[in-house]
């Protein structure tokens, strides 16, 4: 059996002598011990070259601690045979899941839902007892197993838990478990053991009875390096009973530069007996047990105990638990396994697995490398099935990376004459297990190699939706430019018997979404809804899900009742709920941001936006993470913090890029458009956007781009050319889930160009939608009823457009669209001034104005018109937030009755909140804990650290000092808040009209509230 967790005996059984050199070390670690028992928990890497020390420093302090903590002990196998999470089987107990349950699942979820719950009974199972877990050589772990090191090491600051891995560098990893590793290291103390220095090299001397000269130290450390192991082995070489001077000579002249051959040397003095039967065990692995050594050797079990006894005298051997043997290191091991010849080799490999098959509980990868190692001497299509086995054991553990290693090797074993669907099978489950792992250039490759090999209708429907979806996929109608999608698809429809199936769901819906933007548009609708009608004869919520997010996003956002569209969403979401699966419920927060950024309810957006982050990133998929970073610029765009949108757009693209490229150059080109038009640069778009149209002449939404820079760029003459071109088949050909863009765009030239007739036919065809959002949510170009208002002027009612200007202002006030909110009321302003009923306080800043409280009543005076008001809290939540103009406060601070002037003592002192809004600052303008939300105005508290501060300023204003689940205080503040905040301007305005309205589109209200007027005003609070 490969590696073992053997608890305190196997710390026991070492012993290698003195060990020098380590005390200051072996004080920290032990101190981090009595801490872990204390409910400190921590983990330490041990990095160093092999034969250092990292184990026999590991081993000291298990000694050391054993009675006041539990000691266990994992280890991982050099020949990749050991079970997936094998180092953790000591504290965890793990099971494995169907290959299909993957399959339906969102790439990485079923390995993260895994790595919490074993996170969760191991961290439940030390909580009752102190424990020090020991793991040797972490550079030879499934990747799986280093990952819940990673999750462990988040959450044990306050377990009483210590782990101690040992990590052996210069050995080759591949990237993934590199990556991992890394990860470990960043989140735990990493300690890299140096070598032997001359104080240390002259105590082993001594102890080894060779006097310690300083010319003997500087021999022994130009042979070794100081390498521990290497200067006991040398010594070791070196009898003792010879004289002084002969030893030197010995040590300068007879004695190899290598560990390896010094070992090499000292298996060749052994008696033949026991270098054949230490061959064996070499072939078994690094330990085992000795009733599976005796069956391999073919000897009975006394005899073979008396050659280990030999083998232990020679220091090959270590000192085991009963039962067991043990190579003293790898290194042993290694200059054993390299002594026997290829032949020899396979013939013993062969027997082994041979032995191992016929016990059932065997693990299937230790089977399968000892009948792939028996080349050519055992049935080679059987060791092909067994290592395929192999990888569908890893599989189902989620152990994706040593899948696909298990699958490749079965492929690459497999003999000419394998049968077809027999490699197309291999090749699927390897394209499955990389889909997992994010490899989207091998696993389509993969899929592309499988179905070529097959016309297996079940086949080809798992190549073709695996290749379509990589991992990025979400309910998204959206052209790849890459036509094998679109040609697997097809092909494994036609093969199918029936589509009444979940697979034929998903098939027809996939290649629907592909031909949306497609010179097919008729029969994607076709498909779409035809797997519509299929999922509802089905009844399954699966189904129902994966139809009705596609037809939603191709033909209800953009075309049917913002009503309908948001019912739709809500039932997207309820049916993800019913399914559990991370994929759909992916899938379903997609399609609320959206859909909720349409109506105008950014404070529901952010939500959703929050609720799709913190199930994305656990699975770190480039697919998923790519939406929130999207959302995030387009948040920060809209805002106004143009510096902090562009660096994150173009982080977002550098993240899509490797997904879906094609996607997330679109998005990338929509979005610098309208921030280089909000930067006034439009220009330097101007040719890269005339270049695009004349390439896709046939695509009207890009000419509709173009007019709108035209038009913007104030060249009205070709704007009004390039808009005769829109006549009713164009216009109609504009009507997909682009619309209300597009309608925006085309209002705007419209306007610009004095068209009236147009302007009539977009009056007709206005969108439902309350905001304008640009491909997924790229952009959003704010209220809707702006472009209304400019249709409106264009025909010549003024009356509508006056309204349609102030409802475009309010509804721009409350999503924070500075840049729209302000082109609104310039073009309010000039609008009335056209008219004559413009007033100081529409287009002229306010010299001054009061907001004071005097007793229990408030002196208002605005725009030259004062009013008084009875006390409420509303009322001094205003006053808080007007005597801080610009400044974002959480809502945390508005909530507490003493917060702000006339507040009495705060419960943190200035200073305390002070470093707060620092702090607060300093996350927003992190790309790397970017909220989903934008800026502090509106945050939505999107990290652990963002939450970890409200909740402290929750307990230090009073809320409750309560730990709370995300979203608690600051949900339940932030609409109490809100509501009052509101419920106050509504007060305000009743006795002052003017100063209401100007409220009314300057304070923010959300997490984070902030008054932020488009005009100074000088308040005296």
């Amino acid at each position: 059996m490969p590696g073992g967790s053997r608890g305190e005996a196997r710390a026991a059984g070492w012993s290698d002598g003195p060990l020098v050199g380590r005390d200051h070390l072996l004080d920290e670690l032990t101190a981090a011990a009595h801490a872990a028992a204390r409910g400190e928990g921590s983990v330490v890497l041990l990095t160093g070259e092999a034969g250092i020390g990292k184990t026999t420093v590991a081993r000291a302090v298990a000694q050391r601690v054993r009675e006041q903590l539990a000691i266990s002990w994992g280890a991982c196998s050099p020949d990749n045979t050991a079970p997936p999470f094998w180092p953790w089987r000591a504290l965890v107990a793990v099971s494995s899941s169907e290959r299909g349950d993957d399959a339906e699942q969102a790439v990485g979820a079923p390995r993260y839902e895994q790595l919490s719950a074993l996170r969760a009974e191991l961290l439940g199972a030390v909580a009752a007892q102190p424990r020090v877990h020991v793991i040797e050589d972490l550079q030879w772990a499934d990747v799986a197993s280093v990952l819940l090191l990673a999750h462990v090491a988040e959450a044990i600051a306050d377990i009483p838990f210590l782990v101690l891995a040992t990590v052996r560098t210069g050995e080759p990893r591949s990237s993934q478990l590199e990556d991992a590793i890394d990860e470990v290291g960043r989140l735990s103390a990493v300690r890299a053991l140096s070598a032997l220095s001359d104080d240390d090299v002259g105590a082993l001397l001594s102890a080894s009875g060779t006097a310690p000269a300083a010319d003997v130290v500087a021999l022994v450390q130009a042979r070794t390096g100081g390498n521990p192991l290497f200067v006991s082995e040398l010594l070791r070489a070196v009898p003792r009973t010879e004289p002084e001077e002969r030893r030197r000579v010995l040590l300068a002249e007879n004695v190899p530069s290598r560990v390896s051959d010094l070992i090499a040397r000292r298996l060749s003095r052994l008696p033949a007996a026991v270098a054949d039967a230490l061959v064996t065990a070499a072939v078994l692995g690094s330990e085992g047990d000795m009733a599976t050594l005796a069956a391999a050797h073919h000897m009975q079990l006394d005899a073979l105990l008396d050659l280990l006894d030999q083998a232990r005298a020679a220091h090959v051997l270590d000192a085991a638990t009963p039962g067991t043997w043990r190579f003293r290191h790898q290194l042993v091991r290694d200059a054993v396994y390299a002594g026997v010849t290829g032949g020899g080799r396979a013939r013993r490999h062969a027997a082994v697995a041979e032995l191992l098959a016929a016990e059932p509980a065997t693990p299937p990868a230790v089977v399968a490398h000892h009948a792939l190692a028996a080349q050519p001497l055992f049935d080679t299509d059987r060791a092909v099935a067994l290592a395929a086995r192999a990888g569908e054991a890893a599989f189902a553990h989620h152990a994706y990376e040593e899948a696909v290693a298990w699958f490749e090797r079965a492929l690459a074993a497999a003999p000419a004459a394998t049968a077809a669907r027999w490699r197309a099978e291999l090749l699927l489950l390897s394209g499955e297990a990389q889909r997992h792992i994010g490899d989207t250039s091998g696993a389509r490759a993969a899929f592309v190699a499988a179905a070529e090999l097959t016309d297996d209708a079940a086949l080809l429907a798992r190549a073709a939706l695996g290749y379509a979806d990589p991992g990025a996929d979400l309910g998204i109608a959206f052209r790849t430019n890459d036509v094998v999608t679109a040609a697997l698809l097809e092909r494994a429809i036609a093969a199918q018997s029936t589509l009444d199936t979940l697979t034929g769901v998903q098939l027809e819906t996939r290649l629907a979404a592909e031909l949306y933007f497609s010179d097919r548009p008729a029969h994607a609708r076709h498909l779409a809804y035809s797997a519509l009608d299929r999922a509802r004869r089905l009844g399954d919520p699966r189904a129902l899900g994966l139809a009705t997010a596609v037809v939603h996003d191709s033909f209800v956002v953009g075309a049917a009742s913002l009503e309908a569209q948001l019912a739709e969403s809500a039932q997207l979401l309820a049916w993800a709920n019913e399914t559990g699966s991370t994929a759909a419920l992916l899938t379903a927060h997609r399609a609320r941001v959206m859909d909720l950024l349409a109506a105008g309810d950014v404070v529901a957006m952010d939500e959703e936006v929050l609720a799709f982050r913190r199930l994305a990133e656990p699975l770190r998929v480039p697919g998923y993470l790519w939406w929130p970073e999207l959302w995030s610029a387009m948040r920060a765009l809209l805002e106004g913090r143009h510096d902090v949108a562009e660096e994150r757009a173009l982080a977002t693209f550098a993240i899509g890029e490797r997904v879906f490229p094609s996607l997330a150059m679109v998005n990338l080109s929509f979005f610098l458009f309208f921030l280089r038009r909000e930067q006034g640069r439009l220009a330097e778009m101007e040719q890269a956007t005339r270049d695009f149209a004349a390439a896709n002449a046939d695509v009207p939404a890009i000419r509709v781009a173009l007019t709108f820079l035209l038009a913007e760029m104030g060249h009205i003459e070709e704007a009004r050319s390039t808009l005769a071109a829109f006549d009713d088949a164009a216009l109609a050909r504009l009507r997909d889930r682009n619309w209300p863009a597009s309608w925006f765009q085309l209002a705007r030239a419209a306007r610009a160009t004095g068209n009236q007739a147009l302007a009539r036919t977009l009056l007709d065809a206005q969108p439902d939608e309350r905001c304008v959002q640009v491909s997924l949510a790229t952009v959003c170009l704010g209220a809707t009823e702006l472009a209304h208002a400019w249709l409106l002027e264009t025909v010549g009612d003024l009356d509508g457009a006056g309204d349609a200007y102030a409802a475009a202002e309010d509804l721009n006030a409350r999503i924070g669209a500075r840049s729209w909110l302000a082109q609104a009321r310039a073009e309010h302003a000039q609008l009335l001034a056209r008219r004559g009923e413009a007033t100081g306080a529409d287009v002229a800043s306010v010299a001054a104005a009061t907001f004071r409280r005097e007793g229990s009543v408030w002196s208002i005076a605005f725009a030259d018109r004062a009013a008084q008001l009875p006390d409420a809290r509303g009322l001094r939540d205003l006053a808080f937030l007007l005597a801080r103009r610009g400044e974002a406060v959480s809502v945390l601070e508005l909530a507490d009755d003493h917060a702000g002037q006339a507040r009495g003592a705060h419960a943190l002192d200035e200073e305390a909140r002070r470093r707060i809004r620092q702090r607060l600052r300093e996350l927003d303008a992190d790309e790397a804990d970017a909220e989903a939300a934008g800026d502090g105005e509106r945050a939505a508290l999107v990290r652990d650290e963002r939450q970890t501060l409200a909740e402290a300023v929750a307990r230090d204003f009073g809320l409750g000092g309560r730990a709370r689940r995300l979203g608690d205080p600051v949900e339940r503040v932030r609409k109490t808040v809100s509501t009052r905040i509101r419920r106050a301007i509504a007060t305000v305005a009743r006795v002052h009209p003017e100063l209401g309205r100007h409220l009314e589109r300057s304070i923010d209200t959300g997490a984070w509230c902030a008054y932020r007027p488009a005009e100074p005003v000088d308040w005296k609070t």
